[in-house]
């Protein structure tokens, strides 16, 4: 099923209709100061999660938009869910879906925490969603799946980050459907100044108490399961 998605790469005419569709406004969206998300980051400890999730930060990890690269050096990126079940399968969960697992491994849930954060600031995004994203291509032309691209596609659909990002620097990074559960995820850009949200509340692990409880409850959906260290040792292959 992966291996038969195809991806183009983004053409001079789909950057056009990117930045025309920009400025005006058929492709942007304005997300207001204290819009609440869900981050879920790895730290090692609770206080260092919570500061983490307050910042962009320029990792060379090579995820579906980043990293997007400035003078050969990664620009600070962040990720962020509009639930507590979206940004809990875009990282602990993904692999169900992507890799076909039924027993998450213990290296996932390990250090991670789950941080509910807002906005500091009023920010404009590159709508990647459907139907907008019809915008980028030409009359008769399908739109790039760049949110159900799969990992395979993954060097493309960074592609298309890069030349969206240097095509219209202004904006603050894209807001962009989640491939694993209905709802949106954002993904944010910001070169000169990473404090992009403020923490709610206190982190919570998802190996532990409500943490676990919930991640338990949307791994079930999938009928699987989370090994969190006291699941017995899968049979030998």
């Amino acid at each position: 099923m992966t291996d038969g998605f195809h991806l183009d790469p983004p053409t001079t005419e789909n950057l056009e209709n990117a930045q025309r569709g920009w400025r005006t406004g058929t492709l942007r969206v304005s997300i207001p100061a204290e819009t609440e998300y869900w981050r879920v980051l790895r730290a090692p400890s609770r206080a260092d999660a919570l500061s983490y999730a307050e910042v962009c930060y320029p990792s060379d990890a090579n995820n579906r938009f980043s990293p997007v690269l400035s003078s050969g050096a990664p620009i600070p990126s962040a990720y962020a869910g509009a639930s507590e079940p979206i940004a809990l399968w875009e990282v602990v969960l993904r692999n169900i879906r992507h890799g076909g697992i039924k027993r998450v491994p213990r290296h996932e849930t390990r250090d991670r925490y789950l941080v509910r954060v807002k906005t500091l600031r009023a920010l404009e995004l590159l709508d990647l969603r459907r139907p907008a994203i019809s915008a980028l291509v030409d009359p008769g032309n399908r739109p790039p799946d760049l949110s159900a691209a799969w990992p395979v596609a993954y060097e493309t659909t960074r592609l298309w980050a890069q030349r969206l990002v240097e095509r219209i620097p202004q904006a603050d990074g894209f807001i962009y459907e989640s491939h694993q559960v209905p709802g949106e995820c954002i993904v944010l850009f910001q070169p000169t100044a990473p404090k992009v949200f403020a923490t709610i509340g206190d982190a919570v692990p998802v190996d532990e108490g409500t943490g676990r409880k919930l991640l338990e409850a949307q791994a079930r959906r999938a009928n699987a399961v989370v090994d969190f260290g006291d699941l017995p040792d899968p049979p030998e292959t």
